[in-house]
């Protein structure tokens, strides 16, 4: 087994090391391998130190740090009065995912779904209260040495079953799908959510993302600021995972 101060990574490469294996309870040469990993599949560091705890024994409303909505996209793909279909993109390099949820401001979230395949992108939770608030979490996970590794984790989706008082976002409509702004400028983005029948009660406003910050940032009300000349697309969603992109042309 490689002891810390492994000659062959870089001082920053083993601050991470160093990291993981404090945060996830492993051995450096398993903490290396986790590292490695994460730098070939672009995994956000906080990402990377998520546990099992980070996603259950919590009631909170809000999205789990080190989250992000454009990898997985999880969205409520169909809702009815007692059951509600996730969908979310397939994840390179996962070997499976978890499903967390629980019914909004009264419960705390629990796994209700392990799904032990890269393959398998729904799930559908059943035996639903109608016309209540559900909040489901989606992570892709990947076994380094008998441990499981987050890769990659959701945005919350809230979403309200069928049958009740409110509904779900059904699109959003922008102003503009399309951006062409100079470095150090800036564009705000005009969004709206477009409801079915029943009124929208509000877990969250529309939210924002970039797809590469190097070239443009946004910010929660939607004002997207040039980085660096390149392109990218702006992440814009709706608390049910409802998204539509703008793509920003920064010269």
């Amino acid at each position: 087994m490689e002891a810390a101060g492994n000659p062959a990574l870089s001082p920053e490469q083993q601050k991470q090391v160093d990291e993981i294996a404090e945060k996830l309870g492993v051995s450096q040469e398993t903490a290396q391998k986790i590292q490695a990993i994460a730098e070939e599949l672009g995994v956000d560091p906080e990402t990377l130190l998520l546990m099992d705890g980070s996603f259950t024994g919590s009631k909170s409303e809000s999205d789990i740090k080190g989250s992000e909505f454009a990898k997985l996209s999880a969205r409520a793909a169909k809702v009815t009065k007692n059951k509600v279909t996730l969908k979310w993109k397939k994840i390179k390099g996962a070997d499976g995912y978890l499903i967390y949820g629980a019914r909004c401001g009264t419960k705390k979230n629990k796994l209700l779904k392990t799904i032990n395949k890269n393959g398998q992108r729904s799930y559908t939770h059943s035996k639903l209260k109608k016309g209540k608030a559900y909040r489901y979490v989606v992570r892709a996970y990947k076994m380094v040495d008998g441990k499981r590794i987050t890769i990659s984790a959701s945005k919350t989706v809230h979403v309200f079953t069928d049958g009740g008082k409110y509904g779900n976002a059904k699109t959003i409509k922008l102003k503009k799908s399309k951006a062409v702004i100079k470095a150090g400028k800036t564009f705000k983005i005009s969004a709206k959510e477009i409801k079915k029948k029943k009124p929208l009660r509000k877990h969250r406003q529309i939210c924002y993302e970039s797809s590469n910050k190097n070239v443009a940032t946004v910010t929660k009300k939607g004002v997207i600021k040039g980085m660096a000349k390149g392109t990218c697309k702006i992440y814009v969603y709706a608390q049910n995972g409802i998204c539509k992109t703008v793509k920003v042309t920064v010269k």
